[in-house]
């Protein structure tokens, strides 16, 4: 099979199943979980022959989606949550809190660098 073929078997497959409601888990994975994931890609990149994009890229590119669909849509619950920076360029970053004196972000830092109106780039 030629290398076109085999990277769309991959994505309908492989990324699929990988990617399944990764904007709920991906974010609270251990560094050793997320190197495992990458392993899983760089091999897949490697039999099909062709660039696959990195499984950090395809959390970031889904987080920025959602963010985009809730901003979008007022009657969504967590539309509140989203307010722009006074300049009106950027998204406010979504407070943290703090467990044990360390702080943990949500994954609204993902959607900071978001412009209004903008949307992400896919590849």
């Amino acid at each position: 099979m030629g290398p076109q073929i085999l990277k769309k078997l991959y994505s309908c497959t492989i990324e699929s199943i990988l990617t399944g409601c990764i904007t709920a888990w991906y974010g609270n994975c251990l560094a050793s979980d997320r190197k495992a994931l990458q392993r899983v890609v760089r091999t897949a990149q490697y039999i099909t022959g062709a660039k696959l994009p990195a499984i950090q890229d395809l959390y970031t590119r889904r987080c920025q989606r959602k963010a985009l669909k809730i901003v979008k849509d007022s009657s969504h619950p967590s539309h509140r949550l989203f307010s722009l920076l006074p300049h009106g360029k950027r998204y406010r970053s979504a407070k943290s809190r703090q467990r044990n004196g360390v702080d943990v972000k949500s994954q609204g830092d993902k959607v900071s660098a978001l412009s209004p109106g903008a949307e992400p780039t896919s590849q």
